[in-house]
């Protein structure tokens, strides 16, 4: 096996690797588009069975619940 055609299959694999990852990006990540009612709700208590959790909603999680 020549040196170029190693270089050559990584080369390929690492172009496949950045295109699936951009395009998962757009896809399921931060540049997926938002739902309709994306962002309708701004939260600024969560109880459960009547009580509070033990720290804010923001907290949890970095950004979420």
């Amino acid at each position: 096996m020549s040196r170029s055609r190693s270089y050559r299959g990584r080369y390929l694999l690492v172009v496949e690797v950045a295109v699936l990852g951009w395009s998962s990006w757009w896809d399921y990540g931060g540049g997926a588009p938002k739902p309709e009612l994306y962002g309708l709700w701004e939260i600024t208590e969560f109880r459960m069975a009547g009580r509070s959790p033990r720290c804010s909603p923001t907290r949890i999680a970095g950004s979420g619940w």
